[in-house]
């Protein structure tokens, strides 16, 4: 046995106690050069043929090892422990039986021995305790100091030197992952739609293998070290998607407006809508037409080179309100309703707004109308090559809108209180000959509509 306890009568002397040991050697028959016994304990003595005895008259406990040299020098032990003792442990209790333990923190153990005794007497007589982890890995043990190592299970073992009766504390230990976990978050908030496809499908994948680390109860130092590493690294490796713009075309009146999203400058009746713009950094277009035809309404999507969509553009034909890539006197028909509140605003999509804005003075009235119908008899063309924005920013154009103003304002959204008239005063010729021209404006327009 490991733990060779004699108990000692009360009456006896110790030093005229004694144990023996032996050993075997395999194989049976192989020559050896020596065999040497030796005592941990100079209390104890061990004579060369495995004799045990105390050399003092007192309790004691030692290690008793034996070394058996071959004739090529190469050693081979064990041991044993050999204790006497008038009072032989019969319990062990360690606490606490358990530990939770993060890797690094140390803690202590106590024991207690049976017999405990009375005032001191019938205690047992060895009060020495030998300390053992069953994963060192994980866990380490001096003296009862606890000590975590590495994240995993263990037990640590309190041994009785005295007989060898045993008491056992249960380990766990947990690895710090609060690092790993702020890796994971930051990975986790990065846009995809920024970096190429590749490089962030390669953070997707640390990602997915850091969670599992984080995931695991038990995960090991080096494990989490990993795993932030590499979603860190990942992170590091992200390749920026190219910016990807929409502009016109070589030679096209097209243009682009990028904040609201809006193309204009096509030509009515233009059949490839798409060769009029150009996808800068390798990106391509996508072209969708609207439900009545390729006007108003249809949409350039802008494809980037790895194949995914950046944004959508909505195509803007002025005087096209219905989307069939033309105006005319539907049109002219559609703009007349808006005007008369037969078609609420609320009911129009921006870019048809914005295509009944035929004059681009920011309102849809009965001059947009009227250009229409002019148009509608190819009297007139409405004008694609200049934006809203810069076009009502032209002070000519502004005094022009200001003399031959006719917005009509829908009933539901009259005033109340009626602007009072300036008082009567002289009116020179050229005012009377603008008014003159005004009501002349009005009635061609009433009688050139209903024709229409």
């Amino acid at each position: 046995a490991k733990y060779n306890s004699v108990k000692v009568p009360l009456s006896s002397s110790y030093k005229r106690q004694s144990f023996s040991l032996g050993y075997q050697v395999a194989p049976a028959n192989v020559e050896y050069r020596s065999v040497v016994w030796s005592s941990s304990d100079s209390n104890m003595t061990v004579d060369q043929n495995g004799t045990c005895v105390p050399a003092k008259n007192s309790a004691v406990a030692a290690k008793i090892t034996v070394t058996v040299t071959d004739y090529y020098g190469r050693t081979y032990s064990d041991w044993v422990y050999v204790s006497f003792a008038n009072y032989p442990v019969t319990g062990v209790t360690v606490s606490p039986t358990s530990l939770a333990l993060t890797a690094g923190e140390a803690t202590t153990l106590s024991y207690e021995l049976e017999p405990k005794g009375t005032l001191g007497i019938g205690s047992a007589s060895i009060k020495t305790v030998l300390w053992e982890s069953s994963d060192p890995q994980v866990v380490t043990v001096a003296g009862g100091v606890v000590t975590a190592i590495d994240s995993g299970t263990a037990q640590i073992r309190c041994i009785a030197a005295d007989g060898g009766i045993t008491a056992v504390c249960s380990v766990s230990v947990t690895a710090d992952k609060t690092g790993l976990n702020q890796a994971l978050t930051e990975a986790r908030a990065v846009n995809g739609s920024l970096y190429t496809p590749d490089s962030y499908a390669a953070l997707q994948r640390a990602i997915a293998s850091g969670e599992a680390v984080f995931n695991k109860t038990y995960a090991t130092t080096m494990e989490i070290s990993a795993a932030q590493t590499a979603v860190q690294n990942a992170m590091e490796r992200l390749i920026q998607r190219p910016a990807v713009h929409l502009i016109p075309a070589a030679g096209s009146t097209a243009a682009v407006d990028e904040g609201q999203r809006f193309v204009y400058g096509v030509l009515p009746g233009t059949t490839d809508v798409a060769s009029c713009f150009t996808a800068t950094e390798g990106g391509s277009l996508r072209f969708t037409p609207a439900s009545c035809g390729s006007g108003t309404g249809s949409t350039l999507t802008l494809i980037d080179p790895y194949g995914e969509a950046v944004e959508s553009f909505t195509l803007v034909v002025f005087g096209d309100v219905n989307g069939d890539q033309r105006y005319d006197g539907t049109d002219a028909y559609l703009v007349r309703l808006i005007v008369n509140g037969m078609i609420p605003s609320a009911a129009l999509t921006d870019a048809q707004r914005l295509a009944a804005d035929c004059n681009h003075d920011g309102t849809v009235d009965s001059l947009d109308a009227a250009i229409l119908v002019h148009a509608g008899l190819l009297l007139e063309s409405v004008d694609q090559s200049l934006p809203a924005d810069e076009l009502a920013a032209n002070s000519i154009y502004l005094d022009y809108c200001g003399l031959i103003d006719q917005t009509i304002i829908p009933a539901d959204e009259t005033p109340s209180v009626q602007p009072q008239k300036p008082a009567a005063g002289p009116v020179s010729i050229v005012e009377q000959i603008l008014t003159f021209f005004r009501h002349v404006q009005i009635w061609l327009f009433n009688i050139l509509f209903v024709k229409i």
